[in-house]
């Protein structure tokens, strides 16, 4: 994992996507569902804040993760962790979880 974290392919394709962010609708979905479409599973590690968060000076109870999908990815999994709790949520695509419930 200490290779891929320091190898710059993760610069790139966060480059690359920037690009394309620019580009008109139809060139973006295009090569969004092209780039998507390699992609069998994704896995997100999402650090949460360690310090206490507050919104309009209320403190925070909670957080929720949720999987970044952009196209026909099989299955997600983010998870988000603090140094005392961990949230996590599962995306599968139907034909590989027809009931959530048994999966």
């Amino acid at each position: 994992m200490d290779r891929v974290k320091s190898s710059g392919e993760g610069a790139v394709v966060a480059g690359a996507l920037s690009i394309l962010g620019r580009t008109p609708v139809q060139v973006e979905q295009k090569w969004l569902d092209l780039f998507a479409g390699r992609a069998t599973a994704v896995v997100t590690n999402i650090a949460a804040p360690r310090d206490p968060v507050a919104l309009a000076g209320v403190p925070l109870a909670g957080f929720t993760a949720w999987v970044p999908s952009t196209g026909p990815v099989g299955i997600g999994l983010a998870i988000c962790s603090t140094p005392v709790s961990c949230c996590s949520a599962l995306r599968s695509m139907r034909r590989f979880c027809r009931s959530p419930s048994n999966c």
